[in-house]
């Protein structure tokens, strides 16, 4: 039991850098285009953001309970893993936590960067600048992020071996 646990951490964890990845690719490309966005060069700034994100997404993947949200997926949909029916209902959450908080955590430290090289009399006021930063993120990342576990989360589990539980 404790080694399928452990499995199924692993597998949260790649499905997670995975989104992470996406996640961090997007905030770079949407923040980047945003013309009061005080960011560096598009490369740096990009892989910075997947660095950023990746982090939180591993961190995240080890903290949250990922694998008791999914038996209450399982439990409030009337579905049983690995049909494509709990796969479509278990995606919901997990995009929707992981891509609020990574995000979260990305704006965040891009607008910490930001405001450090901007002089104190200049500097908009911090909730703006992390709202106008997080706001257009976070639905193109829940759908990228949701479209991510659907397509990735069988295949990491069928990787790793991990079987539906004998009933």
């Amino acid at each position: 039991m404790e080694r399928k646990r452990e499995k199924q951490k692993t597998a949260i964890t790649i499905v997670m850098v995975i989104m992470a990845l996406a996640m961090g690719v997007l905030a770079a490309v949407i923040i980047s285009r945003n013309p009061r966005s005080n960011t560096p060069a598009f490369p740096i700034f990009c892989v910075s953001n997947m660095f950023e994100a990746v982090a939180a997404g591993i961190i995240l993947a080890q903290v949250l309970p990922f694998e008791k949200i999914g038996k209450w997926v399982e439990k409030m949909s009337n579905t049983k893993y690995p049909t494509f029916r709990f796969v479509l209902f278990n995606s919901i959450p997990f995009a929707l936590i992981s891509s609020v908080i990574v995000n979260a955590v990305v704006c965040l430290v891009n607008i910490m960067m930001a405001r450090s090289s901007i002089p104190a009399g200049e500097a908009p006021p911090f909730l703006m600048m992390y709202l106008s930063s997080f706001g257009p993120l976070i639905l193109p990342s829940i759908l990228i992020c949701y479209v991510l576990a659907i397509l990735f989360t069988p295949l990491v589990y069928k990787m790793l071996g991990i079987k539906a539980p004998k009933e």
